[in-house]
């Protein structure tokens, strides 16, 4: 998400046009790493089009709802699926507004089109990879497992998640492939459902959700998982977004709801403008992608703190992702757009095993 310089509790809400889901790509500024999702209201024209139905306008206008930014950077999200049995999964814009009533083919010839919530669900046949493609708008590559490949999967529920961010959890033979029927709340916050097959689901964690040491609980099929987790809330801060050449400016990462559960964790930085500035960690290493592993120490009143420097290479504006990362947990989500398993955000799709961010870093 966008936020502005000094902005400490810059949210969502605040980006021009953003009603839905998933934060939105901006060309300048600072994103913190994250999406969001579940289904939103319509939102008004943003681009001047007049409200051009969809998807003829570039910017998906059409009170259907809006995108705010351009179409083709909208995304799938689904994860691995199992072949000959139920998957779910959404598409959204680039801002998370949910994509409504938008066909999507996969390259096995079938064909299904998204409800009012930006979601559809489809039955994959063979274990080969599938290409899912909304034409000429966003595609990505998807992984099918077998039956047997799914019941193998080891369980996995992260022991930390961001606010404003998805989560994946695995845990084969708990899920029925319907999104729709699945229940899945934080700390009491309910959480929306993105995608979901057999073996596991992803689920949207919400802006507001309270954050600290809480509980996530799931219910599908007449099952139940209750499991520990701390929620967060990763954010970053500049004291200047727009830099003349040879200028240097503070910037700050800032974890909210922070407890001892996140040491071992890692805070990641990444420089999405590498030609117009360079980073550096206060007392620290420098580059492209900054790292801090998280110390039983930094954790101080429910809060970590990282600063770091941002010196302009050339005049103009920047773009940086950040987020925090569990080494400790086992990547056994696999890519599922193609992308080989290339770390956030980097790649341009919700892969898994981060998960991705899942936002186009392309603009």
């Amino acid at each position: 998400m966008l936020l502005p310089a000094r902005c400490p509790k810059a949210a969502p809400a605040a980006a021009a046009g953003h009603r839905g889901p998933f934060a939105p790509t901006v060309a300048e500024g600072i994103r913190a790493g994250g999406a969001k999702a579940q289904a939103s209201p319509a939102a008004g024209c943003a681009c001047g089009c007049g409200g051009t139905p969809r998807p003829a306008c570039a910017y998906s206008c059409g009170g259907g709802p809006c995108t705010g930014g351009k179409i083709a950077n909208s995304r799938i999200i689904i994860g691995q699926v199992v072949e000959n049995q139920p998957a779910s999964f959404s598409v959204v814009g680039p801002n998370g507004n949910a994509l409504t009533g938008f066909v999507v083919e996969f390259d096995n010839g079938q064909r299904v089109t998204t409800d009012n919530n930006g979601q559809a669900t489809f039955t994959p046949t063979g274990h080969k990879p599938l290409v899912a493609t909304v034409a000429g708008i966003t595609g990505t590559t998807v992984a099918v497992l077998t039956s047997e490949q799914a019941r193998q999967q080891p369980s996995r529920v992260p022991r930390f998640a961001s606010a404003g961010n998805e989560l994946q959890v695995t845990r084969p033979g708990m899920f029925d492939g319907q999104a729709g029927n699945t229940r899945a709340s934080l700390g009491g916050q309910r959480c929306g459902v993105l995608s979901e097959a057999p073996h596991q689901a992803t689920i949207y964690v919400p802006w507001n959700a309270p954050l600290g040491d809480t509980t996530l609980v799931i219910e599908d099929q007449g099952q139940k998982l209750e499991q520990p987790i701390t929620l967060v809330r990763f954010s970053l801060h500049a004291n200047k977004t727009t830099l003349a050449r040879g200028e240097t400016t503070q910037g700050m990462a800032v974890i909210e709801g922070a407890t001892q559960n996140l040491a071992g964790g890692v805070v990641q930085i990444h420089n999405l403008s590498t030609e117009i500035v360079a980073l550096q960690l206060t007392g620290g290493g420098k580059g492209n992608l900054l790292e801090k592993r998280i110390e039983p120490g930094l954790v101080r009143d429910n809060r970590i703190e990282i600063p770091f420097t941002i010196h302009a290479r050339r005049a103009g504006g920047f773009q940086l992702v950040g987020g925090v990362s569990d080494p400790k947990a086992p990547n056994v989500a696999g890519c599922s757009c193609g992308c080989g398993g290339t770390p956030r955000p980097a790649c341009a799709y919700s892969c898994g095993g981060g998960p991705c961010t899942g936002a186009s870093v392309r603009r």
